[in-house]
């Protein structure tokens, strides 16, 4: 069907149509460019003397290159399309560029075996959650779960998918690794706080989830260093350190303005007042936000300290009712919040209590994915991934002496598997111990 007279291409797919056509002559490339469908076209036109003036500066190496990276960035700028805006950030994405020179080299995660059997539903409820937040609706998620019942597999899973599935989608992630007394103040905080700030080298693989949620991070990392000068200037070297916020400053990538603003806020004298970092950090995840929705996961939060319990608090009591495409998951293990071991957590008890109240139907119990007919589905389908033709009497085993819990299903599998590959071929198999 022709288009009607007067109607614009999607945005989106004008820059496929672009992509595809990234091999073509750059007289061509700049026909393209000046198609009157094209963004701002008052704004937006380039000239052939503007390409031949880009093309003058490329080396020989990358006049060779099949998507010329300088040109392309340099047409997104034509365009009308600012460095801090999501509009830039998709054309790159699409073209098939990494934004930030440090995330285009970053690897692919190793993803960790994952299946939905037993977990279909609370797959959904986290997914619909998500969906939520994208349309502007803030909300929180609880993931409760003993060791080993697959909580950080699962958020794991559907942050990889949300990704995937939603544009501009940006996945943050902090958690916490200390027991009682001994916790990091705010540990998830700062972590996923530097990650925001672009930092995705320190914050590793696990916590970056995968490489096209490092190349988002890495391209919006301008956009959170200006919301933290402007909004939250006290976390600056609080909860992010400022050598990875003059490292960012280094790569070129922010405005003079900012640059200078960040050297003053580090020069100037430390506070008399102690970090209250609720509001500061509240302030900046809504204007982070603004460039694209966001998802906050907090791990292992039986081991918090108190001032990252009262911050979640506090975040949430501000997230209630707003129109803001913000969701928070939070995991944690119910059985060690009652444990004398690990220390008083009436603070997390509380929250748990109030969270209902402002977020119904915000807690996600992974208790009856072990055990019955969702732990024996979860025991066949990873059978199924990784010993295809395991017997009925092997599952039957690995069933009883796991109940389906996924660390022990998992464990017993590889060590079954190590054990049959060192084993003589002498065609006996090796009974599951």
């Amino acid at each position: 069907m022709a288009k009607a007279q007067g109607q614009r291409t999607p945005f989106g797919e004008r820059v496929r149509t672009w992509r595809r056509n990234l091999g073509l002559s750059q007289v061509e490339l700049t026909a393209l460019a000046n198609h009157p469908d094209n963004p701002s076209p008052g704004q937006g036109s380039v000239s052939a003397r503007t390409v031949w003036e880009i093309e003058r500066r490329l080396t020989e190496e990358e006049l060779r290159q099949a998507n010329r990276t300088p040109t392309i960035r340099a047409l997104a700028g034509a365009f009308g399309l600012s460095p801090d805006t999501p509009e830039y950030v998709e054309f790159l994405e699409l073209a098939g560029i990494a934004a930030p020179d440090d995330a285009a080299t970053y690897p692919e995660p190793e993803v960790p075996l994952f299946v939905t059997a037993g977990r279909e539903t609370h797959l959904a409820r986290l997914e619909a959650a998500i969906d939520r937040a994208t349309g502007d609706k803030a909300g929180v998620m609880f993931v409760e779960a003993e060791a080993g019942g697959g909580k950080s597999s699962l958020v794991a899973h559907v942050c990889r998918r949300a990704v995937e599935r939603h544009d501009r989608l940006v996945v943050l992630l902090g958690d916490c690794t200390g027991r009682a007394g001994a916790a990091d103040p705010w540990q998830p905080f700062r972590q996923a706080l530097c990650t925001l700030a672009g930092d995705t080298v320190s914050a590793g693989p696990r916590h970056v989830l995968s490489r096209r949620n490092a190349i988002r991070i890495a391209s919006r990392a301008p956009i959170g260093i200006r919301a933290l000068v402007d909004e939250a200037p006290r976390l600056i070297d609080h909860l992010v350190p400022i050598d990875v916020l003059r490292e960012r400053a280094r790569t070129g990538r922010l405005d003079a303005e900012t640059v200078d603003r960040l050297d003053r806020v580090a020069s100037a004298p430390p506070a008399l007042t102690p970090l209250d970092p609720d509001q500061p950090i509240f302030r900046l995840l809504r204007r982070y936000a603004g460039a694209g929705p966001v998802i906050l996961v907090l791990e292992d939060l039986h081991w918090a300290d108190t001032g990252t319990v009262d911050t979640l608090f506090h975040l949430m009591r501000r997230l209630e009712k707003q129109r803001l495409p913000i969701l928070v998951i939070v995991t944690y293990r119910p059985l060690d919040l009652e444990s004398a071991r690990l220390g008083d957590h009436d603070a997390l008890r509380n929250l748990l209590t109030e969270a209902p109240k402002m977020f119904p139907d915000s807690l996600l119990d992974l208790a009856g994915t072990v055990g019955g007919a969702a732990g024996r589905a979860f025991v066949d389908a990873v059978v199924d991934r990784l010993m295809p033709d395991a017997s009925r009497s092997f599952r039957e085993i690995l069933f009883a002496e796991t109940a389906g819990l996924p660390l022990f299903v998992v464990t017993m599998l590889q060590s079954h598997l190590d054990d049959e590959r060192a084993a003589p071929r002498n065609g006996a198999g090796v009974g599951l111990p």
